[in-house]
C-alpha cells in the first residue's frame, strides 16, 4: 500500500514546488497592478515652459517692493512672452513688466521690478509665460502671489474672513483690485447672522 501512496506524495511535492516558484514570479507583478494607491492616478498635462514668481516682502500700503519672475524652458519656445499681470491698484515704479522672443532650453528670462501697493485689502499679483504654436495650442505656466496689504502690517495670503461672511458673500473678497465686496453687491436684503433657513420639504417618490 505504502508503495503506491509514495510516488504520489512525490508528485504532490513537485507540484507544490512549482506552484511557490511560479507565485514567486508572478504575483509581485499582479499585486503592483492592483495596488491602490495606482487605482484612477491621472497625470497632469504639462508644457515645456515653466515660470517661477517672487516678492521681496509683504509690503504695508505705500511700500514698494521687488517682483522677480523667470521663465526657463525645456524645449526651444521661439516667441514667447513673458510678463507681469499686475492689478491697477499695484503702480510700477521701475524695471521691466513685460518680454517678448525666443526662450532657449535652459537659458531663463527674469523679469525684475520695483512696485509700489496704494491700496488696502486682497490682491494678487502673477506673471505668465505663453508660447503660441497655432490657433488651437500653446505652450505656457502661470504664478501668482496672494498678498493682504494692511496700513500697519501685510501677510502672505488673504485675509482671514468668518464662516459667516463667507457664506453671505459667496466667498472671499475680491482678489486684484485691492477691494472688499459690498454687501449691496451681493444680497439686497441686510445680513441676520440669527436667521434659521429652513429645510426643504420631504421629496416624495410617485408611483409608475
Amino acid at each position: 500500500m505504502s508503495d503506491h501512496i509514495n510516488p504520489l506524495l512525490r508528485l504532490a511535492y513537485v507540484t507544490a514546488a512549482l506552484l511557490i516558484a511560479l507565485s514567486a514570479v508572478l504575483i509581485p507583478s499582479v499585486s503592483y497592478a492592483a495596488r491602490p494607491a495606482d487605482l484612477g492616478r491621472t497625470t497632469l498635462p504639462q508644457t515645456p515652459i515653466t515660470v517661477t514668481l517672487t516678492i521681496d516682502q509683504a509690503p504695508r500700503l505705500g511700500d514698494l517692493a521687488t517682483v522677480t519672475c523667470q521663465a526657463n524652458a525645456s524645449q526651444p519656445a521661439p516667441g514667447t512672452t513673458l510678463r507681469l499681470e499686475l492689478p491697477t491698484a499695484v503702480q510700477t515704479e521701475a524695471g521691466e513688466a513685460s518680454w517678448q522672443g525666443d526662450l532657449a532650453v535652459d537659458q531663463p528670462v527674469t523679469l525684475s521690478a520695483k512696485v509700489r501697493f496704494t491700496a488696502l485689502g486682497d490682491t494678487t499679483i502673477a506673471c505668465r509665460a505663453l508660447r503660441p504654436i497655432d490657433d488651437q495650442n500653446s505652450w505656457g505656466d502661470l504664478k501668482a502671489i496672494y498678498l493682504s496689504i494692511g496700513q500697519d502690517q501685510s501677510q502672505f495670503g488673504f485675509a482671514p474672513i468668518s464662516p459667516a461672511a463667507q457664506v453671505h458673500l459667496g466667498g472671499l473678497q475680491t482678489p486684484g483690485d485691492g477691494q472688499l465686496l459690498d454687501e449691496a453687491q451681493v444680497h439686497s436684503t441686510p445680513y441676520d447672522p440669527q436667521r434659521v433657513v429652513p429645510a426643504p420639504p420631504p421629496r416624495t417618490r410617485r408611483r409608475p
